[in-house]
């Protein structure tokens, strides 16, 4: 192997090999991502993303020297994570108002687990949700007490089980 060649080092394996890799790596996570957020709905990108991250992860495993590892999830996270964490939560037909509205909490749940990989990126996630529910109540307000109620009801249930979920 690539890296056996660094007598008592890397030097060969990370010199010759890993750095060309890793920006390589970078360019296309880069343009990937950039055209699936383009053709696709939110939950699609999601899918994606996650689908990508298990994918590097096998291919680290496999076939690359386990220095590689750490550096090469940290590429993919930002790439598909990080840079795209508002566009992803603000996608307006099917981001985190559109899931909360359709009551679509296993894509919640996706996304809330796919940015616990980068937690910066839950402060985006965060507030999106405080501001949506602090619209609602607003709205709700003006209306029926009563089916407010349930609301918070539902909110403060779907939380706490989504979160007990991301514990197991």
């Amino acid at each position: 192997m690539l890296a056996d060649l660094g007598v008592d080092s890397l030097s060969v394996y990370e010199e010759d090999f890993e750095a060309q890799f890793l920006e390589a790596t970078v360019d296309f996570y880069r343009h990937e991502s950039l055209n699936f957020l383009a053709h696709n709905t939110c939950p699609d990108y999601l899918a994606k993303a996650e689908a990508r991250l298990a994918d590097e992860h096998a291919r680290a495993r496999h076939y690359l020297n386990p220095s590689t590892e750490p550096k090469l999830k940290r590429i993919v996270e930002t790439e598909l994570v990080s840079r795209h964490a508002r566009t992803v939560v603000e996608m307006e037909s099917s981001g985190c108002v559109a899931m909360l509205k359709a009551g679509r909490t296993s894509d919640l749940h996706k996304m809330y687990k796919l940015f616990t990989r980068v937690p910066a990126t839950l402060d985006i996630l965060r507030s999106t949700v405080c501001d949506h529910v602090k619209k609602v109540k607003i709205e709700l307000r003006a209306g029926n007490e009563f089916f407010f109620l349930i609301v918070l009801i539902y909110f403060n249930a779907s939380w706490h089980f989504h979160m007990s979920q991301s514990s197991i």
